[in-house]
């Protein structure tokens, strides 16, 4: 929280302009972890000012997606969707297909949340098929299997959502 309090300084007194939505970020993760989500919603729309009048698309898109999961996270589910779709809107919009597969997998968990099982359905697959199509990219066996790791629980989600489907309609 000091590193990153004396790296907003910094980025003010040299006047770095993306040290400064860097470190709002950095900031905004902290207080969540601590679990003050106020000081994290205040940090993250710091953040996302700064990258709005930087021009940033990719800085929005995970500012966003930060708010987004906040959001969630207060059970503003609503305001969760708004959120994670206007990041998912920029992330495509800069091509950042792993962040977009990220903010999917988001959609689809909010979505599933509230019962709105086919279009978490829709997402959460569009997201597997991103990150499979990185993965196949990955030229190392070793890193293939160690990135298939870090995607798990877009497969638990996945398999989740179908049992409650066929719930909803047996075939």
């Amino acid at each position: 929280l000091d590193l990153l309090s004396r790296s907003l300084e910094i980025a003010r007194k040299e006047g770095t302009p993306y040290l400064e939505p860097g470190s709002f970020g950095g900031l905004g993760n902290i207080h969540l972890g601590l679990g003050d989500r106020e000081k994290a919603v205040d940090c993250y729309n710091q953040q996302l000012a700064r990258y709005r009048h930087l021009g940033d698309r990719r800085g929005m898109a995970t500012a966003l997606n930060s708010l987004g999961n906040v959001s969630y996270l207060a059970g503003e589910k609503e305001r969760a969707l708004d959120y994670l779709n206007q990041s998912l809107n920029l992330f495509r919009q800069a091509g950042v297909r792993q962040w977009e597969a990220a903010t999917l997998y988001a959609l689809a968990r909010v979505n599933y949340s509230i019962g709105n099982l086919d279009e978490a359905r829709t997402q959460i697959e569009a997201a597997l098929e991103i990150r499979e199509s990185l993965r196949a990219n990955v030229s190392r066996q070793d890193l293939r299997e160690s990135f298939f790791s870090s995607v798990q629980s877009g497969f638990e989600l996945h398999l989740e959502l179908l049992m409650s489907l066929h719930q909803q309609r047996p075939t």
